[in-house]
């Protein structure tokens, strides 16, 4: 048996008992099902089976007569006809690959999330806002943001988060934002230009609803998907520490009280959105 031969042909897609029934054919030439079982050490009790499916494909021809006798078809057919098969293969899973990297591409990522996002996380310093940007673009369908002036004037400054937090929005995900009510809007003009344009744009967003309310100061908190709490603290001097912790009990009583705020708060209206772009006017362009 010549086991190089055998490789090959299992390498165009033939079994391992086709590879040897057709190697055997290929060199011992006419011969019977018994010999082929022998010569390619194929069990008897598979050796037609093995035949009958190498005759479905066109790769042998039987003669009449005791004992029946096998015969390969001329070598360059059979590839021909494997390396055909294979191209057909291969053009359906191109048909089908766009479906299925998307597919996949969205088990990856829910999965690499979840992986990736520790349950209970404390955050000193800088790196709150940096956790927080990360678990803003695991977002996959709601956000609820409350914050004291001081929150908010830190968190418009934060590239990396107002990034999370405006790419999200154009996705469509759905944001509640509570301001306090002596946020001085001008902070905008602080950013580079396109975050104020985009921050600006935020509020003309039908996901996006904004409204004003009294605050407590040194406290602010994220929900993300009804399960993943934000609480951060602060002091004066600007020093940040952040709880992370996926909880839903948690999450559920901070939406109540959200919503409680939420009842009692005012609509961002047209004259403080006016007041936003004539405070920025001239720093930077707002819209194109």
């Amino acid at each position: 048996m010549d086991e190089t031969l055998v490789g090959q042909l299992k390498a165009f897609g033939l079994t391992e008992y086709q590879s040897k029934a057709l190697a055997t054919l290929f060199t011992k030439g006419e011969i019977t099902a018994k010999d082929i079982s022998d010569y390619g050490n194929i069990p008897e009790t598979k050796v037609y089976a093995v035949l009958d499916s190498l005759d479905d494909l066109g790769f042998i021809k039987t003669t009449l007569g005791r004992p029946k006798k096998y015969k390969a078809i001329e070598p360059s057919k059979i590839i021909d006809s494997l390396v055909e098969k294979q191209k057909k293969v291969v053009a359906d899973l191109e048909k089908k690959k766009k479906d299925i990297v998307k597919d996949l591409s969205d088990i990856y990522n829910i999965s690499s999330d979840s992986r990736s996002l520790k349950k209970e996380l404390y955050v000193k310093g800088d790196d709150s806002w940096k956790e927080l940007a990360k678990r803003t673009r695991s977002m996959k369908k709601s956000m609820y943001l409350i914050g004291d002036v001081l929150t908010y004037e830190r968190g418009f400054m934060e590239k990396e988060y107002m990034d999370a937090i405006i790419e999200k929005a154009y996705e469509g995900k759905e944001f509640m934002v509570l301001f306090p009510e002596e946020l001085d809007p001008s902070v905008a003009i602080k950013m580079d230009s396109k975050t104020s344009r985009d921050f600006i744009k935020l509020y003309m967003m039908p996901n996006v609803r904004i409204r004003v309310t009294k605050i407590p100061s040194n406290l602010s908190a994220s929900i993300i998907d009804e399960e993943d709490v934000g609480i951060s603290i602060h002091t004066d001097q600007d020093v940040w520490d952040a709880l992370y912790t996926r909880d839903e009990k948690l999450a559920k009583n901070l939406i109540d009280h959200f919503t409680t705020l939420w009842e009692g708060s005012q609509e961002v209206n047209k004259h403080l959105v006016d007041m936003i772009k004539n405070r920025i006017k001239g720093s930077v362009k707002v819209f194109n």
